[in-house]
């Protein structure tokens, strides 16, 4: 038997100064299919085992010039064929021979006379050993390569986690500069709402100690009235970012400060950047309650001068009924005049002082521009309406732009009889198109219809609406064909304008 039947057969060596028996121990280990390299001496021995190392040398002790025991040494002390088993034959039978043996590197002894059974049952032991004691061999080499490949790794990892430690050392030196000069309010909290990491502004904003304030969740420094929206925030910057929202935080004084703050999650935690904009509210709020004021005087203003000036009216028909001297009426018919340019002028001025006051909104633009139309007798015009869904934020004053629009239609677009209102989605934004088919504007009058003062305060309408709808960004400009009907085009920037999709 020769092992594996995958593997190679084993290549035995076999020294004997015998030719019967080198041959009969040939004969013996061909059987099985071991390759057998016969040598009758000691010399030829060593020079086969040096050209080509054989698996298993088995060798006789007795023989001219070297015997097995020198052969043995010389064969042990090359390394080329050091870990070559070998097995000494021998009629030597005394204990002392055996030694010498062993003593000599051999790793067995077979007694002459011998059975073919022994020296098959010891060789093929011999070899097993020596190919497990290879595998073992070649197993701790590649150990040996897997150690120093690990060694090696685990250097690198040492160099890499130091780099990265060093380079963790630099962003968090970089971080706590930046927490420390920036003016505005910077935190990182956890998803339960705790504040981990905050920078000084939060103390002259608060009022607390950073340490008061890690020791609190944030929703315990909220105002009553903002708790609910602030909680409803919160839940969305858990996983989606936030800007600009609003609400009270509580000084250590027991006074509130509004605070405006941004948000962004990353992971288990959410950066938020936030601004004290407490005196920009003390400034809105006194400068809208200013604008209250001033408008509730205004009003009263006006409304004393339209009396009295109606009453000049009334007084100046009167006189104008006894007068019958032309050089007087001429001059009673332009005080006239100037009195109504007086009251157009106060009207004009009612609308204007009412923009702005009260703050901007969304509009579906299809029931503003009926509310709008709603106030005039638009019924003998076919109207096509295709702004469904359409939303503008502007100020709440958008209805008077419509009015003033359609109003333009039925002064002075006699020959009309259908209006449109449309939009298309453009880069940059939305255009809303108003338009008639009656006779146009002139090209060289496009631009000044929008002037204050135009034809005799006529343009004061279109004056108005260019001004209401700047308010929130919107623009507007007269872009038809003279002779095919007035076409106005309002430009809606984006985040100005929104589709609501059906069913909202």
């Amino acid at each position: 038997m020769t092992g594996n039947e995958s593997e190679d057969p084993a290549q035995i060596l076999v020294v004997d100064d015998s030719p019967g028996s080198l041959k009969l121990l040939t004969d013996i280990l061909s059987k099985p299919g071991f390759l057998v390299r016969p040598a009758p001496s000691g010399r030829l021995a060593l020079r086969s085992a040096g050209v080509e190392t054989p698996d298993l040398i088995l060798l006789d002790v007795i023989m001219p010039e070297l015997d097995g025991y020198e052969v043995c040494r010389q064969l042990k002390g090359d390394p080329k064929t050091s870990s070559v088993p070998v097995i000494f034959i021998s009629s030597l039978e005394e204990p002392a021979d055996k030694v010498r043996g062993f003593e000599a590197g051999g790793v067995d002894f077979i007694s002459k006379p011998f059975q073919p059974e022994e020296i098959l049952a010891r060789v093929q032991t011999h070899l097993s050993l020596h190919r497990l004691q290879k595998q073992l061999e070649a197993q701790n080499i590649l150990l040996e390569e897997q150690i120093r490949e690990r060694k090696k790794k685990e250097e690198e990892l040492k160099v890499y986690q130091k780099n990265l430690e060093e380079m963790v050392r630099e962003r968090t030196d970089e971080l706590d500069r930046f927490f420390s000069l920036s003016l505005d309010l910077l935190c990182i909290l956890s998803r339960d709402g705790m504040f981990i990491r905050m920078n000084p502004a939060w103390e002259s904003s608060l009022g607390y100690s950073l340490a008061d304030i890690f020791s609190h969740n944030y929703l315990e420094f909220i105002h009553p009235d903002d708790l609910q929206s602030t909680r409803d925030v919160g839940k969305i910057a858990r996983t989606d970012r936030i800007s600009n929202f609003v609400n009270r935080y509580r000084h250590k004084d027991g006074s509130y400060r509004w605070i405006e703050w941004s948000s962004i999650p990353s992971g288990d935690l959410i950066f938020g950047s936030a601004r004290d904009i407490t005196e920009r509210k003390n400034v809105e709020n006194s400068l809208n309650e200013a604008r209250k004021k001033l408008n509730l005087l205004n009003r009263v203003v006006f409304s004393d001068i339209q009396n009295y000036v109606f009453s000049l009216t009334g007084f100046l028909d009167l006189h104008r009924e006894i007068v019958t001297d032309s050089r007087e009426t001429y001059f009673l018919e332009n005080e006239r005049m100037a009195v109504d340019k007086v009251l157009l002028s106060l009207n004009f001025a009612k609308m204007y002082q009412d923009m702005g006051i009260k703050p901007p909104v969304w509009h579906q633009v299809s029931q503003t521009f009926l509310y709008a139309i709603s106030h005039l007798d638009f019924s003998r015009y076919t109207r096509e309406i295709h702004v469904e869904g359409l939303e503008i934020y502007a100020d709440a004053l958008l209805e008077m732009v419509f009015y003033i629009l359609a109003e333009n239609v039925l002064k002075y677009a006699h020959s009309a009889t259908a209006v449109k209102l449309w939009y298309e989605i453009i880069p940059g934004g939305c255009r809303l198109v108003f338009e008639d088919d009656g006779n146009g504007v002139e090209a060289d009058l496009k631009e000044q219809i929008f002037e204050q003062w135009y034809g005799e305060q006529k343009g004061l309408g279109l004056f108005l609406s260019r001004e209401i709808l700047a308010i929130t960004g919107l623009s507007i400009r007269e872009n038809g064909e003279p002779g095919s009907g007035a076409r106005f085009e309002i430009h809606i920037p984006d985040q100005m304008f929104r589709v609501a999709t059906p069913g909202r």
